[in-house]
């Protein structure tokens, strides 16, 4: 276990390599431990090894971490441009206790492909989930895209004084450098 959390640590530093390197020995050594696999997966999306990180996610579809292999299949697909094909992992987890988890995915990848209105649906329907408080910051984030920046101002400000109060206070602050308003920037 002290190996495990020492490559979770290394990947936190970005010392990719090492936590390769001791992520392999585990799976070695207690192969069929699917949060080794599913970390070692995770991994190797953040090392550019798409195929390899895909195979790894496929073998533990099988196992109780399912549904989170699914979702990071669906990512892995959104990274990869392959758009219907993660709509489809992330659909396949709606009736699912991962699909608050999906809807927000739903929501980024309409974002992603230009459906914003139908982003906004995906979002909007996370208003009573513990998923509160990413669809607010992804609604302001859409808004800005949107040029709606009086409205992402709002969304924003609503989280200041919750507990991602640090994303929310970052898009601010960007939101006022981009509209060159830099000392209000600051304070943010």
């Amino acid at each position: 276990y002290q190996s495990f959390l020492q490559a979770k640590h290394n990947i936190k530093q970005r010392k990719y390599k090492q936590a390769e390197i001791i992520l392999q020995s585990l799976m070695k050594k207690i192969p069929d431990d699917s949060m080794v696999i599913f970390e070692y997966a995770r991994l190797l999306v953040k090392m550019k090894k798409y195929n390899q990180a895909r195979l790894y996610f496929k073998s533990l579809l099988n196992t109780s971490s399912y549904n989170y292999a699914v979702l990071e299949l669906g990512r892995l697909e959104v990274t990869l441009g392959n758009y219907d094909k993660a709509k489809q992992y992330f659909k396949s987890l709606l009736n699912t206790s991962s699909h608050k988890y999906a809807v927000l995915e739903l929501g980024r990848l309409e974002v992603i492909i230009g459906n914003y209105d139908k982003a906004k649906q995906y979002f909007k329907s996370l208003f009573n989930t513990s998923n509160y408080n990413y669809a607010v910051l992804e609604l302001g984030r859409l808004e800005v895209i949107l040029g709606n920046y009086n409205q992402a101002k709002q969304y924003f400000k609503s989280l200041l004084n919750k507990s991602d109060y640090n994303y929310a206070a970052l898009e601010l602050g960007r939101l006022e450098v981009t509209l060159g308003n830099y000392n209000q920037a600051k304070q943010y």
